[in-house]
Order: structure tokens, then sequence, then C-alpha cells
């Protein structure tokens, strides 16, 4: 396996030993795999500079060919989509709903008292429906209220 050293003490000499690929898309697979296995983007301002040299060397690219390859290459794998974290949604629609409905009933009034009624539903009444949606907090709950569905449902 070649080092960054041994790359350095190539780039001094003078001999330029091109590679011949059949195809410009060889060249510029060769090109990737070089830039993986030094780990390009990960090296410091020096080395980068002496992989560039290897690489212009080897391929009789200029300077400015070998950046524009090197920037596509960045630019793809930065944009390849990332993967966001959500939280799994705990009250659905029809949770969402019977705030609305009891919020409507009793006149929008405060987080405790709503928090208390949605809790006396499921507990004391029975209503099974209510089971999910008497676990939230009161702080939640102005979170539920501040949502596109209770506005959409209110």
């Amino acid at each position: 396996m070649i080092t960054i050293d041994q790359i350095r003490e190539f780039a001094k000499l003078d001999m330029s030993p091109k590679l011949g690929f059949p195809s410009k898309k060889e060249k510029y697979k060769w090109i990737d795999t070089v830039l993986i296995r030094f780990r390009y983007r990960s090296l410091k301002k020096n080395d980068k500079g002496v992989v560039r040299k290897y690489i212009q060397k080897m391929t009789s690219l200029s300077d400015s060919q070998i950046t524009k390859i090197i920037y596509r290459k960045k630019k793809a794998s930065s944009s390849k989509k990332k993967r966001r974290n959500y939280f799994v949604k705990k009250y659905r629609a029809e949770d969402i709903s019977l705030l609305v409905k009891t919020d409507n009933l009793h006149g929008r009034i405060s987080g405790p008292a709503t928090q208390r009624i949605l809790t006396r539903e499921f507990e004391v009444f029975g209503r099974s429906k209510y089971s999910n949606i008497s676990q939230v907090s009161i702080s939640h709950i102005y979170n539920l209220r501040k949502t596109r569905q209770y506005d959409h449902i209110h």
C-alpha cells in the first residue's frame, strides 16, 4: 500500500509515468479510489496537495480539472439525503379531536383543569377512547392546542 510519504517522494521525481486509461470513466473511477484510499477529505492541507499532485502526474489532468472532480465528488457525497430523527407521535388525530371536544364543552379552560377532566373521563367514567389522551402532560396540552390538527378540528 502506498503511503503519503511515498507519494511525496514520487512527486519530486521528474519522470511522470502516465497511466493509460481506456476511457474517461475508468480514469475518474481510479481518481475516486485514490481519494477514498487516502481519505482525502480528512487529510491536512499539505497532504491534500501531495495527493492532488500525484493524481495530476498519473492522469495528466490539469490542476483545475482535478479541483472540479474533487469538488463534484464532495458535493455528491454531502448531498446524500441525511436521515432525520423523529419522535414517535404519541397522540393521534383521534386523541386531538377528544381534546378539542373537551375544550369546546368546557370553554377551553386551563391546562391543569383540562388534564384532570381527560384523566377522569378514562379512570372514573371508564371511557376507553380517552386512555391515551388521559396521560397527556399539562404543558403538552398547550402544545397540542397550537397544532394544525387542533386548529383544523376546532
